[in-house]
């Protein structure tokens, strides 16, 4: 991770401009491995130990690392997932998401059905895939969850927790064509 290469001077705590600071996963608390180094987990505590808060802000799903990473830095605080389309605290569950409109699902599915694409499906705390492949299961490997933890979408009424979720956001593309 690159957080650990800078430092921040005794003037950033005590003067008051570090108040919060948003983190990103990829690419800065986590190197290539996927891992957070043990002296960036270090800063991260002196800092919060001198009154600064840490923010989530990926555009991870609050689930598996993420939402590990979360916890670690802020027990108690709210963290931005999915682009900013998931925003929970992680200590009381609260949200503030909004949900996609309740007829995209089936929309989105049906598409991804017809045109042979892999289709994601997220929640604040679940995800959901239209099809088992091996790029879910390295998927499903990168976000720290079991790929047989996410529900396949079988239906758009098969869904994580078995009932309608407040679907945050979807994922789709070229790239996840299944073969």
């Amino acid at each position: 991770g690159a957080m650990a290469r800078g430092t921040l001077t005794e003037d950033a705590y005590t003067g008051g401009m570090l108040g919060l600071v948003g983190v990103d996963v990829d690419g800065t608390l986590v190197g290539t491995d996927n891992r957070v180094r043990e002296d960036v987990w270090a800063a991260l505590e002196e800092a919060r130990a001198r009154g600064v808060r840490f923010a989530l802000c990926t555009g991870r799903p609050a689930v598996g690392n993420a939402l590990a990473y979360a916890q670690r830095l802020d027990p108690d605080g709210w963290h931005v997932f999915q682009n900013g389309a998931s925003i929970v605290n992680v200590g009381s569950g609260e949200s503030l998401s909004e949900p996609f409109p309740a007829g995209a699902l089936p929309e989105l599915l049906s598409r991804a059905h017809a045109s042979g694409r892999l289709l994601e499906v997220y929640t604040d705390t679940g995800m959901a895939v239209s099809a088992p492949c091996q790029l879910t299961e390295r998927h499903a490997a990168l976000l720290g969850v079991g790929a047989y933890t996410m529900t396949l979408l079988a239906t758009p009424e098969r869904v994580p927790g078995g009932v309608p979720p407040r679907l945050m956001s979807a994922s789709s593309s070229p790239i996840f064509r299944i073969r």
